[in-house]
């Protein structure tokens, strides 16, 4: 199949490692890229069920199996784009070694090809879909499959086995055995379930019954439950909307229906504990507002600073100010305010040694704690001292997001 390039010129022929314009770079275009990079992170972790989800997106978006079937390759494809390949560099460099290691070649590539808030949002895309495979891959059940059918079961099994999806699948033959499986391990540690996939017709309690039974349980009133069907009784189909069904997949379950219902219940999840983290009712927005930390960061790299306001502001309690410019740091602290600085070491124009002086002889800002970010002393010199280097706080460069906010929680308390 002919591959359908990205980039046409103006007489209209073809030419792939042409590099669109920044300011006319359709936005459909980016929102294709975004894709991909999900894609590629997705095949570097080796998840077979949001690989299929992530694949059949692109075809919806209009993408040729041809360049589908070139991603392991696309460092040599003639069919990927350069700034493509850059943002797929982007998204291998974060995957295999986190956003820490962006102050690399790739990260100065991506820069010929994107802007500060393109990387960013690159970069925030790759973090969402790793953090999201790393918390939920280390739990030992995954999927109940509720199915008394033993070739049903087997037919399913024999498919996944080819996954990493196999070991993290719980065949039960019952509703009782699913409700026992269900009631132990939500006590226990080891809960990570993401979906039941569910047979209707069942011996004993019907899949309907035990649907109305789960619905009951703490926290499961809106659980994944993915219904597997062989009939559309119009009775048991209302039921299964009344009772918050997920999805419907046709009997016998195919290996594309069952990973395509796992990536519509990941989303789910990631949906849900973002809407439950925005609506939290524990403060009135003043006394939020009130409590959050203000942390400023002075640092010329606008990508590293806005890597680290975006990852500040999502992980931790806090309102993040940049400035790029160190010698208005002053000025700018004076308007902010801040509880504690991170402040680069190495900046043109003025260094971090000389904008601490002038943080220092202010009487309304000496006392603001402040953590200097270096990539002149590496991560090992930092622990050997305790974080302390000539009676200042320094942090190795690259930084990490969950070293960061420690040092910060550190600093604050002492």
């Amino acid at each position: 199949m002919k591959t359908e390039p990205l980039v046409t010129r103006n007489d209209g022929e073809s030419n792939a490692s042409a590099l669109p314009p920044r300011n006319l770079r359709p936005i459909t275009e980016f929102e294709r890229l975004c894709e991909w990079v999900r894609l590629d992170a997705c095949r570097v972790r080796n998840n077979p069920a949001c690989i299929e989800h992530h694949r059949q997106s692109l075809r919806a978006l209009g993408e040729t199996e041809k360049r589908l079937g070139e991603l392991d390759h696309w460092r040599e494809s003639p069919a990927f784009t350069e700034w493509e390949k850059a943002a797929l560099s982007l998204c291998e460099t974060i995957s295999l070694h986190g956003p820490e290691d962006l102050s690399t070649p790739t990260l100065q590539t991506a820069r010929r090809h994107f802007s500060p808030d393109e990387i960013v949002r690159l970069t925030l895309t790759v973090m969402a879909v790793n953090d999201w495979i790393d918390v939920h891959e280390k739990y030992p059940i995954r999927f109940l499959v509720v199915e008394d059918d033993p070739r049903d079961q087997e037919l399913l099994l024999e498919q996944l086995r080819e996954t990493q999806m196999a070991g993290k699948v719980l065949f039960v033959p019952d509703a009782l055995q699913a409700l026992d499986f269900i009631e132990k391990s939500r006590s226990s540690s080891e809960w990570g379930l993401t979906a039941i996939f569910l047979d209707l017709h069942l011996p004993g309690m019907t899949g309907v019954e035990l649907l109305q039974r789960i619905r009951t349980m703490p926290d499961m009133e809106d659980f994944p439950v993915i219904v597997m069907t062989s009939s559309n009784n119009p009775r048991d189909m209302e039921e299964c909307r009344r009772l918050k069904v997920l999805n419907y997949v046709q009997k016998p379950v195919t290996l594309a229906s069952f990973s395509k219902s796992v990536a519509v219940a990941d989303i789910f999840h990631q949906m849900r504990d973002i809407k439950a983290w925005v609506e939290k009712p524990t403060l009135r927005q003043n006394e939020v507002e009130a409590q959050k930390r203000k942390i400023l960061v002075v640092d010329d790299e606008v990508t590293f600073t806005n890597i680290v306001k975006l990852t500040l502001e999502m992980k931790d309690h806090c309102e993040v100010c940049v400035e790029n410019d160190p010698r208005m740091a002053l000025a700018t602290a004076r308007k902010f305010w801040p509880d504690i600085i991170l402040l680069d070491v190495v900046m043109p124009e003025l260094d971090g040694g000389e904008v601490h002086r002038q943080f220092m002889a202010d009487p309304s800002l000496k006392h603001i704690p402040i953590i200097f970010l270096t990539a002149i002393v590496r991560q090992k010199e930092v622990d050997k001292y305790k974080g302390m280097i000539a009676g200042s706080f320094f942090i190795a460069k690259p930084v990490n997001a969950d070293g960061l906010i420690s040092a910060i929680e550190e600093r604050l308390s002492s």
